[in-house]
């Protein structure tokens, strides 16, 4: 390739602990791909913990580069500023509390050459804080190939966030709508796979994905916020699905997981309970 870095590594860096981003770090730079640009966003200007952990690998490695957000400005928006600044032509997401495989990058670059799909994503590890292992994701190729269905009936969706690699010209002609400060990839893929883009996975887990533990109260807060943005999803998306009866389907299970989270404790958890 005629451009000097093939692949852009984007991370963008909010309140994750020291080891927990020091363990992101190394395992991106102890990829066995070695040509690439390391590009971290720091989205918490006060963040001078994370700020100086940074730059201390930035002085060691040159393939690191780090831009501060003078404000916070959210995910998307990190996520398209860093897209703009990458000098890849390849764009691999990471997420600062995660640990990336060391052929991650490796086996999604083979993956994208074999199969010219526009996007790759991988199966993951999930761990807890202290790194234990949990579950592992079982997706395959059938899922990511039928997106337009999978996205609508599989939850959770095939695609792993952090674990995409893609040709950065799509993220540029399709950037994340920055208005969805959750669930904004759910939203990209739907428009995507609506488009026609091409995804194809790697079987194998190639990223250990870090899930906390939180209280009950903020667990549901989040389902509820994650349904919330889902159901914006859909509806911004209704004129490219508008002729599934999957889409239908996922709205309405969609609205009524929002109203059911909206239920006092004492009613939800033996619902939950009876659910399971």
């Amino acid at each position: 390739m005629s451009i000097k870095k093939k692949i852009t590594v984007i991370m963008p860096v909010y309140k994750e602990t020291p080891q927990q981003l020091r363990q992101a770090i190394d395992s991106i730079l102890g990829q066995t791909i070695k040509n690439f640009e390391f590009l971290i966003v720091l989205d918490n200007p006060r963040n001078r913990t994370a700020q100086q952990i940074i730059k201390e690998y930035e002085k060691k490695d040159k393939r690191i580069r780090m831009n501060i957000n003078k404000r916070n400005l959210g995910l998307p928006a990190s996520l398209n500023k860093a897209i703009q600044l990458a000098n890849g032509e390849l764009i691999a997401r990471m997420d600062a509390d995660d640990i990336a495989l060391p052929d991650r990058l490796a086996k999604e670059l083979a993956c994208l050459k074999k199969t010219g799909a526009n996007i790759v994503s991988s199966n993951v590890v999930y761990i807890d804080e202290k790194g234990k292992e949990i579950k592992r994701s079982a997706f395959t190729q059938a899922d990511v190939q039928n997106l337009r269905k999978t996205l609508l009936t599989k939850d959770p969706h095939p695609i792993v966030h952090p674990t995409v690699l893609g040709k950065k010209k799509v993220f540029l002609q399709n950037p994340y709508d920055e208005t969805f400060r959750n669930s904004q990839d759910f939203e990209l893929w739907l428009r995507l796979a609506a488009k026609g883009v091409r995804f194809a996975l790697v079987q194998k887990p190639l990223l250990k994905l870090r899930v906390p533990r939180t209280t009950y109260e903020k667990r549901v807060e989040k389902n509820r916020r994650y349904a919330q943005y889902v159901l914006r999803a859909l509806k911004k998306n209704f004129p490219y699905y508008k002729q599934q009866y999957s889409f239908y389907k996922k709205f309405l299970c969609t609205l009524f997981r929002i109203t059911l989270l909206t239920l006092p404790k004492k009613i939800l958890v033996p619902l939950i309970k009876l659910k399971k």
